[in-house]
């Protein structure tokens, strides 16, 4: 049908079992997230529920901030991993090559670009640039510093 995967935020596995099961049978991944504040208990139990992959929220604070601790997101992902052999993307935090490239180089399976993408293109929008050349620009710039190109 398209879809590979359905990202919940803000709900709990327990309060998702039949739209889970309903995922399940069209095979699409039920993908939840995990916080830098969640109990390592809760932690066990998200992970088991999941598919597809385990998205970690690298910051406490808002989405595209620039202040990624990697020492921190590196041991949350050994606990992540103690449960889980799910891949696990990285976001929020992430918003310059730099970023993307040291998170993805060190410490994660893959990493999520939002807030950066967002504001680019409403910047380029602003400036009557095409939103979706800057985007690609951008995206591809982000590749190139992952790969070490």
């Amino acid at each position: 049908i398209g879809i590979d995967g359905v990202l919940i935020v803000d709900c709990p596995p327990e309060e998702l079992l039949d739209f889970s099961i309903s995922l399940n049978e069209k095979k699409i991944d039920t993908i939840y997230l995990v916080a830098p504040t969640t109990p390592e208990k809760r932690v066990k139990h998200i992970v088991q529920k999941g598919s597809g992959y385990i998205y970690y929220v690298s910051l406490k604070g808002v989405t595209g901030a620039n202040h990624l601790d990697l020492k921190e997101v590196s041991s949350r992902l050994k606990l992540i991993r103690k449960y889980s052999e799910l891949p696990i993307a990285v976001g929020f935090g992430i918003s310059s090559e730099e970023s993307a490239k040291n998170v993805a180089n060190t410490i994660a399976d893959g990493v999520i670009v939002g807030s950066a993408l967002i504001k680019l293109m409403e910047n380029a929008e602003s400036e009557n640039k095409c939103p979706i050349n800057e985007a690609s620009i951008f995206i591809k710039k982000l590749s190139e510093a992952i790969k070490g190109i």
